[in-house]
């Protein structure tokens, strides 16, 4: 498995937190893509690339639905542009 790192700005990178704007997690929720709540904000926590899958993974310490820890995690389209990665580091 390798971890890797989207370039920011890429096109790949703004599809994925335009995605977790619309997560179902952030209904109501104002500037969804950042959820401010208590000096918290949603957190890139990194992309896996296991196989022929690449998936994402973002935290917010303290979600303002629901006041703790929550996690959302995205698979990418097989069709994923692999430029769109900055760093790739094989992981154990």
């Amino acid at each position: 498995m390798d971890f890797v790192i989207l370039k920011r700005d890429s096109q790949e990178w703004i599809n994925l937190w335009d995605k977790l704007s619309k997560h179902p997690i952030n209904e109501n929720i104002e500037e969804p893509n950042i959820a401010l709540n208590n000096g918290e904000s949603w957190q890139y926590l990194g992309t896996y690339k296991n196989k022929d899958k690449l998936i994402s993974e973002f935290r917010h310490r303290e979600h303002p639905a629901y006041n703790n820890i929550q996690k959302v995690v995205f698979e990418h389209d097989k069709d994923f542009d692999m430029s769109c990665i900055e760093v790739s580091k094989k992981v154990k």
